[in-house]
């Protein structure tokens, strides 16, 4: 597993020549503890040998990373603070870095649930790097342990994580009672028709295979409208 320690802090722009084609971006949200780091693990796992990820991350999971120590894929830890207003630049660079590198066929950026997800992807437009990175479908991961994860939700990080999420991950399914899961489910159905939403489930094809197809989706908003409804079986 390779670290990113040092990058040209000079280096803020990149030429055309620097890059052939955009990276896809990924950013990975959720509430605290509701399974991002582990999430992010299995897929590293799963796409080891074919491909490399770039992997930042703002905040220390329940658990560690702890990828192999011949693992390819790249890691950074940025820090604890704000990444929209405190450190966006160290971000902004740490971006650039792994795009300069070469090493990486992807980047995945772990956030905690008080990151403004919306607000860093006009920030990455706004600054152009949209030419280098290309943003990929937004993944979020849900516990339907947490009461909020409902219908109308009251708690405005919840209502932000559901409208900028394309695929919701389900975690700590096995964990749930049935009422829990009654309630998660009862929220799965309020997405109104015409959303491009993805609802995964932790079993069928396995976690990260699911995980895997969605992230190569091209463009999640050119796709036909497709809603994957949780079973509980």
């Amino acid at each position: 597993m390779d670290t990113v320690e040092n990058y040209d802090s000079n280096s803020v722009y990149l030429d055309s020549h620097d890059v052939s084609q955009a990276i896809p971006l990924h950013f990975v949200g959720g509430l605290t503890a509701s399974g991002k780091t582990s999430l992010i693990r299995e897929l590293a796992l799963e796409l080891e040998g074919r491909e490399r990820l770039g992997i930042l991350q703002t905040e220390d999971g329940a658990r560690p990373l702890d990828l192999p120590e011949d693992s390819l894929h790249v890691v950074q830890k940025l820090g604890g603070a704000c990444i929209c207003c405190e450190i966006f630049l160290v971000f902004y660079k740490a971006v650039l870095s792994l795009v300069q590198s070469g090493q990486v066929d992807r980047i995945l950026v772990e956030l905690p649930a008080t990151a403004d997800i919306q607000q860093l992807k006009m920030l990455l437009k706004d600054y152009g790097r949209d030419r280098w990175v290309e943003p990929g479908p937004t993944l979020v991961t849900v516990d339907p342990r947490n009461p909020h994860f409902k219908r109308w939700s009251a708690a405005p990080l919840v209502n932000r994580l559901i409208d900028v999420g394309d695929v919701f991950v389900l975690r700590f399914g096995e964990l749930a009672s049935a009422r829990e899961m009654e309630r998660f489910l009862g929220w799965v159905s309020s997405f109104e028709a015409g959303e491009k939403r993805y609802v995964i489930p932790q079993h069928d094809q396995g976690l990260a295979a699911v995980v895997e197809a969605s992230l190569l989706l091209p463009h999640l908003g050119q796709e036909t409208d497709k809603r994957v409804r949780v079973s509980t079986h």
